[in-house]
């Protein structure tokens, strides 16, 4: 697999120590290498595609790469200038007191220190032959590609790993943006991050490889040890609002807002806290698939039906149903990229099971892109048996910039999928779960079908939350009309539209609101909540 993408160009690069320097031989670019000391390791294709396209390089007497050896400040300093020489300077660099200009690597630290990846030791020390543990190789990557959470939150970290408590306060945020883009890798124990252990060489290549093959393609390393987010058992935090058996209603918010508005600030924190963070999505361990190219993944959790998945490019996937042992479908799917020169989609999940219970399961594949406005997009492509036609037809539901959460409904235990309506995030710009209205589907007579309306009690619970964010906007300056939109869509939901505007405009009374309102009262009708 070629690493090269549009942002990082790659040229010679070394990873070993000052002893170890003068007998290394980088491998030219194309050609193969055959380290003695990895084969069968969990890394090694990720080892040797960085040796190809000469990344690192190998001991040239005895063809060792050492993968289970700890790696120095000094080799992480030279590896990640060389891996990411297009990342732009952000600062000075620091003249370490430790490290003298005929120092071999001293271009190489600087260079990394500049572009923000790695600092100080302690005083302008810089320590080279110092280990690097894990969370610090991390932390390094996240802060030079300016990583930062997005839909992952702190307090999720344990249920990502058993050993979360281990991790430094300092470095929660790092660990969190770097387990949301894929860069967390543990082997053999995918929930055991091992944060303060120091990090072996195969496992800096790993976190490398990661970084360097954007967005989330799993083939370079094992999926199973990559700590990474999913939609299907991972649930929104906002389901926790729903599914809680505590009653937070928008009237108790209320009170609380008119009686201090600091105390009802403080209350959303408490809330956060307890697992009402809607922009959060924990992490799944091993379940996901991202097949690679020339890699074929057999799935079946249903007897009567297995799927195949075959990258033919990193453009074209091929997908086979076989049902009741017969192929009853082959075709290809081209992953679209909106942006010119930008990765194609990425497979983030598979799924084989009876959307509508009718004893037929169905195929559901999810994926994850980016939009025409270059913002992050996931949806999913259902794929039904018509037993008429024997044959598989295909249905495409976008989710929009947030991924849905699946859960039980009450009928027949059918699935149910909880989402947040994408054309508020597209007209308002809305890009987390307290800005935009719920939205509940169930897949029905071939279709996804809206089922909002059904279930008050978890709109309600939601409209709670969106209240309480505007009341919190609204005393920071930040822009309320996303937050606006949302909150009457779910209050129109609920039929409660006229209390809905009468609040609102109590509380939104700048100089544009005549026409906001307006604008926002036809938006409303034609997105049929009005």
């Amino acid at each position: 697999m070629n690493l090269n993408n549009k942002s990082y160009q790659f040229t010679t690069g070394l990873i070993f120590s000052q002893y170890l320097f003068s007998q290394l031989s980088p491998v030219a670019l194309g050609q193969t290498t055959a380290f003695v000391d990895i084969e069968s390791h969990w890394a090694q294709p990720c080892i040797e595609a960085l040796a190809e396209q000469a990344i690192i390089g190998g001991d040239r007497e005895e063809q060792r790469f050492r993968p289970n050896a700890p790696i120095t400040r000094v080799e992480f300093a030279v590896l990640l200038t060389q891996a990411f020489p297009n990342v732009k300077p952000i600062q000075e660099p620091i003249d370490f007191v430790d490290i003298p200009s005929d120092y071999w690597a001293y271009s190489a630290i600087r260079e990394a220190n500049r572009r923000g990846f790695i600092s100080s030791y302690i005083a302008g020390v810089f320590n080279p032959s110092l280990e690097v543990t894990r969370v610090q190789a991390l932390e390094a990557l996240t802060q030079g590609l300016n990583y930062q959470p997005q839909a992952l939150s702190i307090q999720q970290l344990p249920t990502l790993f058993e050993d979360a408590d281990e991790i430094p306060e300092t470095a929660q945020a790092a660990i969190t943006a770097a387990t949301e883009n894929w860069l967390v890798v543990n082997y053999p124990h995918v929930k055991q991050l091992n944060p303060n252990q120091v990090a072996t060489r195969a496992e800096v290549a790993a976190m490398i490889c990661q970084a360097l093959d954007k967005p989330q393609q799993v083939g370079l390393i094992p999926s199973q040890y990559i700590a990474r987010l999913s939609i299907d058992k991972a649930p929104l935090s906002a389901t926790e609002i729903i599914s809680s058996t505590s009653e937070v209603t928008e009237t108790e918010i209320q009170e609380e807002v008119d009686i201090n508005a600091s105390e009802a600030i403080a209350e959303d924190t408490e809330l956060t806290e307890t697992g009402t963070d809607l922009s959060a999505i924990e992490s799944h361990s091993s379940e996901s698939v991202s097949p690679s190219s020339e890699q074929q993944i057999e799935l079946g959790d249903v007897e009567t039906v297995k799927v195949e998945l075959l990258y033919e490019t990193p453009e074209v996937l091929q997908l086979t149903i076989v049902r009741k042992g017969e192929q009853r479908f082959s075709n290809f799917v081209t992953l679209s990229s909106q942006q010119a020169g930008e990765k194609t989609d990425q497979v983030i999940d598979i799924h084989i099971l009876d959307l509508d219970k009718d004893n037929e399961p169905e195929v559901m594949i999810d994926f994850v892109g980016r939009d025409a406005s270059n913002r992050t997009l996931y949806y999913s492509l259902i794929y039904r048996y018509s037993p008429f036609a024997r044959e598989y037809k295909s249905l495409k539901q976008i989710w929009g910039v947030l991924p849905y959460q699946k859960q039980t409904s009450g009928v027949n235990n059918a699935p149910i999928f909880i989402s947040f309506d994408r054309r508020f995030s597209e007209n308002y710009q809305s890009e987390t779960a307290e800005q935009l209205p719920l939205q509940i589907w169930q897949y029905q007579s071939g279709e996804m079908q809206d089922q909002t309306s059904i279930h008050p009690e978890w709109v309600q619970k939601q409209t709670a939350i969106l209240w309480l964010e505007l009341n919190k906007a609204s005393q920071t300056e930040q822009n309320l009309q996303g937050i606006i939109a949302a909150y009457l869509a779910n209050k129109s939901a609920l039929g409660e539209a006229e209390e809905g505007w009468q609040r609102v405009q109590q509380v939104y009374q700048g100089n544009d609101a005549a026409n906001f309102f307006n604008e926002l009262r036809q938006f409303l009708q034609e997105t049929g909540y009005l």
